[in-house]
């Protein structure tokens, strides 16, 4: 040890300090004593300098998703209980309704007409065949079985625009002679009892229209018409 006054070299054991006599204080029991050894403190880890581009390279590595949980596995439906089956009914099953049925149509019966009687009766009344027809009149001379040089016209009347038109019923067996009969009648009111500018035209009633008559009737569509009749009897209730 050295001495504190003169920082002299001292042997051990001694006293006093053999170059200026200072007295040395006696070691303590305390430092007497070795000290307990300690483990050595551990060394700091040098952490590495991170440079821009390591930085750089950090950002861009993607950070690793987080592991998912496997999903559950679904559990198996359970199937409803079938409802019970209905018990078994005592009464009997109620009967289906019958399907109404159509009324049957009935209809009216017909008459059968001859070609006088048929005459007779456009005679009285004209405007059943036609909305507004009325017979033709000339002095005394009457529209219903005109007489002219080339034949008798049934019935010759007036129509509400001043028309002069031909009434001709015929039968069906006679009907292939119309045409040649029909002309000579036309022509001959036009030319002797038409004014001027007056339109002259005709009608035909017939049963039934024979199929080797339509070509000719198709041929006069513009001056004649062809009209079919049926005559049928009704019978109504009386309120009493």
């Amino acid at each position: 040890m050295n001495c504190v006054a003169c920082t002299e070299r001292v042997p051990a054991g001694a006293s006093k300090c053999p170059q200026c006599g200072r007295a040395l204080p006696r070691p303590s029991l305390a430092a007497s004593q070795p000290l307990p050894l300690s483990s050595p403190a551990p060394l700091p880890i040098e952490e590495p300098e991170i440079t821009l581009d390591d930085e750089a390279l950090l950002e861009a590595e993607p950070a690793e998703p987080a592991a998912q949980p496997e999903p559950a596995a679904p559990r198996p439906a359970t199937q409803a209980p079938a409802p019970p089956a209905p018990a078994p009914s005592s009464r009997p099953p109620a009967a289906k309704p019958a399907a109404k049925r159509a009324a049957p149509r009935v209809v009216p019966p017909a008459i059968k007409l001859g070609i006088t009687e048929i005459r007779t009766l456009v005679t009285e009344q004209p405007d059943l065949v036609e909305a507004g027809l009325r017979l033709y009149t000339d002095g005394e001379v009457p529209g219903a079985s005109f007489g002219t040089p080339v034949g008798e016209i049934d019935l010759l009347a007036r129509d509400t625009a001043g028309a002069l038109v031909l009434l001709m019923v015929t039968s069906s067996a006679a009907a292939k002679d119309l045409p040649s009969e029909l002309l000579p009648r036309l022509g001959y009111v036009r030319k002797h009892l038409a004014q001027p500018g007056q339109e002259v035209r005709a009608i035909v009633l017939i049963e039934r229209l024979p199929e080797e008559v339509r070509y000719a009737a198709a041929a006069l569509s513009d001056t004649v018409s062809f009209k079919t009749y049926r005559l049928a009897l009704t019978f109504d209730d009386v309120a009493l």
